[in-house]
């Protein structure tokens, strides 16, 4: 969800600061503070708040590899999945900390597994995946390439401004690494053997040299050298299947929505590159500027799946393409030209992979939208395509709105942002009841006073309201404002506010007229003392319940998103301190110890201790 103003849902006061003043008249109770406390200095305690994530959510695929048509794994954030009947079942092998960026495969018993910060492997088919060794990786696709069960080559380390990574080698199955005595940084790499492989190696500011080494990286020599007009060229993709055969795939300049690349053959060891298909931009043409061959799919380059030393499969993407966009497939097999398939693949967009161990067999990984991942499959290269998994994780994805320990609402869901949710087992489980069809396209925020009656208001101040727990909503009267309407709160079936990025508007005759307020101070009635050292800021998210109980979110000098409690107006507070960099797209408190947060990516936590720690609902 892109959630540009952070909404709340029963997200209390939104910004509780005017600019400039170091507190907010904000009414809480009828029960005012005495003077004693408006005048002391708030007292701060500062504590760690624990976030406890479940592995793998929200699920992302980022890679796919087949040892032949029958074997063959996918992976992403926290997961690794197996298959041993062409993908007819997936079996979930390895949930952890790791988000898997790249598969090496070699047999269908042995293959690696490179995530942020260890190398994983299994030497048995999948049924266990252990860490072979500790890495740094800059999150480079197919950045690991074995070539025996005890030698590979890996571009591990640190990224520098070029893009390009130290290249490693490894003798032991990758439990130990030594950098190439050459020196050499690459943002690719092939390797056919133990001696020999290619390198993608950028220089200057606009070229990128392809080497190729004979003596397991100790010396280089410069085989193919490539600009673009003036342009950046990020990088590329080499595939390696003999001492002979290799393709490598340039990127190009990019601009307007387009990437120009070149797709490059060779069958003679690199003497000789061939330009096998190409796509120019108007930024100019594809790297090295072939003449006469034929043009590629899509406007930017995809993944490319080389089936063998003769066949390859290109996937094109169309970046500027409307909803997830659309993909093209292209290949070329002995005896054949190149050939782009005039069926596109609506839906299909990046991050993804594709692997093809054959020509008719083929498979994408993809994770086209937040919380969304699908396996694709096809028996006949790619004119047709079938899918064999789909992950959708459920939940909220706009806001949220508790009511008791048990029962909550919330807005949005992947791929109906319109709907309406309902939990009764306090958020590990959600229906759908309703829809505001209205506000599809809008970002919005709820708040349900009582378990039927429920108010929403979209960013354009379109207010709705139900009267059936959330099944059937009635659009009320707009509220029209000059910056959009990030929340909504009714701290009683008659006493409510929406805020905007600037203000405030007031009911309190249970929604039937609706007044402009620059500030709180005359719902509730006491002056909230801010923490100190924060005058002037503006917290993204807040949250009132009963007594003087305060939530603040995104505030004070931290840029992880600290989550600030007072339970006594202001008198004392305790900061928070994430041990993630976490953002909170809605925040719903009961009472001073029971709460829910929603973050990006649809991941619902709870806290039963005022926010000290936070455990994941699945």
């Amino acid at each position: 969800m892109a959630n540009l103003w952070r909404l709340g849902a029963v997200a209390g006061l939104g910004a509780l600061l005017l600019s400039g003043c170091g507190t907010e008249p904000v009414a809480l109770s009828h029960h005012p503070v005495p003077a004693s406390l408006r005048t002391r200095a708030p007292e701060v305690t500062d504590q760690t708040a624990r976030v406890s994530l479940l592995p793998g959510t929200p699920l992302g695929l980022d890679a796919v590899a087949f040892a032949n048509t029958t074997d063959g794994w996918v992976a992403g954030n926290g997961v690794i999945m197996g298959t041993s009947d062409s993908g007819d079942k997936w079996a979930t092998e390895y949930l952890g900390p790791q988000a898997i960026t790249s598969l090496d495969v070699l047999s269908p018993t042995l293959a690696w597994a490179l995530g942020g910060t260890a190398l994983l492997r299994t030497t048995d088919g999948g049924r266990k995946w252990t860490d072979v060794s500790s890495v740094n990786n800059p999150s480079q696709k197919d950045a690991v390439d074995f070539v025996s069960a005890h030698t590979g080559y890996g571009l591990i380390g640190r990224m520098n401004a070029q893009g390009s990574v130290p290249l490693m080698r490894t003798q032991n199955g990758g439990a130990d690494w030594q950098r190439s005595p050459s020196g050499i940084q690459a943002t690719a790499i092939a390797f056919s053997g133990a001696d020999s492989g290619w390198a993608l190696v950028p220089f200057g500011a606009q070229h990128v040299r392809l080497e190729y080494t004979r003596n397991a990286g100790q010396s280089w020599a410069v085989q193919m050298t490539l600009g673009d007009g003036g342009n950046p060229m990020p990088g590329g993709v080499l595939v390696a299947f003999s001492h002979q055969d290799a393709w490598a795939l340039i990127d190009g300049g990019a601009g307007m929505s387009q990437q120009s690349y070149t797709l490059f053959h060779t069958t003679d060891a690199g003497e000789n590159w061939e330009a096998v298909t190409a796509r120019a931009t108007e930024n100019g043409p594809g790297p090295g500027d072939p003449q006469g061959v034929p043009a590629g799919p899509g406007s930017s380059p995809g993944p490319l799946a080389a089936v063998n030393g003769s066949s390859a499969v290109l996937m094109g993407i169309c970046e500027a393409c409307q909803g997830t966009g659309t993909a093209a497939l292209g290949s070329i097999s002995p005896g054949t030209p190149w050939q782009n398939h005039p069926a596109p693949l609506p839906g299909v967009a990046g991050p993804l992979s594709m692997a093809f161990p054959s020509l008719s067999d083929g498979w994408i990984a993809q994770s086209p939208g937040v919380g969304v991942s699908d396996i694709l499959a096809t028996t006949d290269g790619g004119a047709s395509w079938h899918e064999q998994f789909r992950y959708t994780m459920a939940g909220p994805t706009d806001s949220i709105a508790f009511v008791s320990r048990t029962l909550g609402f919330g807005i949005g869901s992947v791929g109906n942002p319109s709907a309406v949710l309902k939990t009764t087992d306090g958020g590990r489980s959600w229906t759908e009841i309703g829809n505001l069809a209205a506000a599809e396209n809008q970002d919005v925020a709820v708040s349900f006073p009582t378990p039927r009656q429920g108010w929403a208001i979209a960013q354009s101040g379109q207010l709705y309201k139900t009267a059936d727990g959330g099944k059937n909503w009635e659009a009320k009267q707009q509220l029209n404002a000059h910056t959009p309407f990030t929340a909504i709160d009714f701290l009683s079936v008659r006493v409510g506010y929406a805020k905007t990025t600037a203000g405030y508007w007031v009911t309190r005759d249970g929604g039937a007229i609706w007044s402009p307020s620059r500030s709180l101070s005359g719902l509730l009635g006491f002056s909230l003392k801010m923490p100190p050292g924060t005058a002037g800021q503006s917290p993204a998210l807040a949250e009132v319940k009963a007594g003087h109980n305060v939530w603040l979110d995104s505030y004070g000098p931290s840029s992880n998103g600290d989550l600030w409690h007072t339970s006594d107006g202001g008198k004392q507070w305790t900061r928070y301190a994430w041990n993630i960099p976490a953002g909170v797209d809605s925040l719903s408190f009961l009472n001073r110890r029971d709460g829910w947060m929603l973050m990006p990516g649809n991941a619902l936590l709870q806290t039963t201790n005022g926010g000290l720690t936070w455990r994941q609902l699945p």
